[in-house]
């Protein structure tokens, strides 16, 4: 996928600016009026791919992952881009794999004051690809797709916490539209 690159490459520098002198800190607030908070993130996990195995050798490979920026323009409400790699999955003698580039509005819910929860909803651009299987069939899919999740959120510092986060993004796989769901661990860094 040549679009994650060129993405990585936006979400890397997003905190460089933050650092940078007072001509570029204006441009970042006339692109990003209204911005309380910003941070990055990385999550890495497990996926889900829905799928029913009929023979032995049905296992994920890779861990998933997910790279993201998040802006807060109010302690409530913000805005998240993310980049999803859902990892592969072995099944049949075949794999499967997604990747995408996902954008969400999130809520963020106060529990304690270093323990909040996060709801997120949004949609995810994916590619998919399939090689042959006994029961699949080898293909590639692309197109928007439906997203949603939630997290627990706990600060142990005033710029870094660890996140505990379930989410959904529905791929477009040869075989018809999935739902890949995940469960990851990550560290967010707020700038």
């Amino acid at each position: 996928m040549r679009l994650l690159p060129a993405c990585i490459l936006c979400i890397l520098t997003g905190g460089a600016w933050a650092q940078s002198g007072p001509e570029v800190r204006t441009a970042q607030l006339l692109l990003k009026p209204g911005v309380e908070s910003e941070s990055i993130g990385l999550q890495i996990g497990r996926s889900s791919y829905g799928m029913r195995c009929t023979a032995p050798g049905c296992e994920p490979g890779d861990p998933a992952m997910r790279l993201w920026s998040r802006g807060m323009w109010s302690p409530r409400w913000g805005a998240e881009l993310g980049l999803v790699d859902t990892g592969r999955l072995e099944f049949d003698g075949g794999l499967s794999r997604a990747q995408g580039v996902n954008f969400s509005l999130v809520r963020r819910f106060s529990i304690m004051d270093s323990l909040s929860a996060y709801g997120k909803l949004g949609t995810t651009y994916g590619q998919s690809a399939t090689t042959a299987g006994l029961a699949q069939r080898q293909g590639a899919g692309s197109g928007f797709g439906l997203s949603y999740g939630a997290a627990l959120n706990w600060d142990f510092s005033p710029t870094l916490s660890a996140s505990l986060e379930w989410e959904n993004h529905d791929f477009r796989f040869s075989t018809g539209d999935r739902g890949v769901r995940s469960t990851s661990l990550g560290l967010q860094w707020r700038y």
